[in-house]
């Protein structure tokens, strides 16, 4: 019985050790010339440069005021694909972020896969598949429709703003609920004694 105890106590010990915030939530709403795209996008690092991998999610709504497309992640429904290619793209607590100046770079959701040649949600350098007129831009287009896209980019920009705080506990709480489990073994332990 004592062995248990001790064991149990140990493992819920372990546990605050373990607890850690895994994924970020950004709010993107960003209108286009002739279209908005809105949604969320939810990445596992909210410090740095991030890359493919480190988008967990997303659920974009695509509006070009005539139609509309919904481009989700793995989580969401997965009817669409991710792909970030050079260093352009930084997150942090506080927001996620463009170089529009950084060569070489794009950031591109679209439907149903990468270089699908529709459907899609682009952030990009001038030379990306989705610039249009030779500039850094943002852009998104729906099926056949034209696309539609912002003023031509330079610099950084933000394109997402932290939802808020990430639903998982922090460690601080985690070791409190562990402290006072062991708290409470310890006095059901002398009360059997």
């Amino acid at each position: 019985m004592r062995f248990g105890i001790t064991i149990t106590a140990l493992a819920l010990s372990l546990l605050p050790m373990s607890a850690h915030a895994s994924s970020f939530v950004y709010n993107l709403d960003v209108a286009l010339s002739g279209g908005t795209v809105t949604g969320t996008i939810t990445t596992d690092a909210n410090s740095g440069v991030i890359a493919t991998t480190d988008i967990v999610d997303y659920s974009l709504m695509l509006n070009d005021g005539t139609h509309t497309l919904n481009l989700l992640g793995p989580l969401s429904g997965n009817n669409s694909q991710v792909l970030i290619g050079g260093s352009a793209v930084t997150a942090t607590a506080a927001a996620l972020s463009y170089d529009f100046a950084a060569d070489a770079s794009y950031f591109v959701i679209q439907s149903p896969h990468i270089r699908a040649g529709t459907n899609f949600f682009c952030l990009n350098d001038p030379v990306a598949s989705c610039s249009i007129g030779g500039n850094s831009n943002v852009a998104a287009e729906i099926g056949a429709d034209p696309i539609f896209q912002g003023p031509p980019m330079d610099g950084v920009g933000v394109f997402a703003t932290a939802a808020g705080p990430s639903p998982v506990p922090e460690p601080s709480t985690m070791a409190l609920m562990g402290t006072g489990v062991l708290g409470l073994l310890g006095a059901v332990r002398r009360r059997l004694s």
